[in-house]
């Protein structure tokens, strides 16, 4: 019988139950296991927001991460890349086997809904940014970036 124990240090955001997962490939790629209930990124940070800025970067998204965490949202679960300036890029995250989450192919960029209310995947399409802009603020500046060939190092 084989036991495998976890542990996160929260510092750098590894997980050394899950290091061996390699995320070069934005779209479609094993990123997030669940560990006890919880869903937790599978590899660290760093690599993570590496591979988001490449994939960005080659398709001209006009946003440079800096942080990457996993939200939920009614339900559903995505990571959500933050950028320097405000921005924030979401990815729904689907259940594969062996508990472990791959990323969806739908990708939805918001600076208006960067903290609730919308602007998140939804299959091929991005729900709407549904909140209160001030004067002079987009209401809804949702932009959806769905597919393109993996960027892989």
């Amino acid at each position: 019988m084989l036991l495998s124990f976890s542990c996160t240090n929260e510092e750098s955001g590894r997980n050394s139950e899950i290091e061996t997962i390699e995320f070069k490939t934005l779209m479609h790629a094993p990123v997030a296991l669940e560990i006890e209930g919880d869903i937790r990124l599978a590899v660290d940070k760093k690599t993570a927001v590496n591979t988001f800025n490449r994939y960005a970067f080659e398709y001209q998204l006009n946003m440079d991460a800096h942080d990457v965490e996993i939200i939920e949202h009614k339900g559903k679960n995505y990571i959500r890349f933050y950028g320097k300036d405000g921005m924030v890029s979401t990815l729904e995250l689907i259940k594969s086997e062996n508990n472990s989450y791959i990323t969806g192919s739908t990708i939805c960029k918001s600076k208006a809904c960067s903290t609730c209310c919308g602007c998140l995947p939804n299959g091929d399409y991005c729900t709407p940014c549904t909140r209160y802009s001030p004067p002079g603020n987009p209401a809804n500046d949702c932009e959806r970036t769905s597919g393109g060939p993996p960027v892989i190092e």
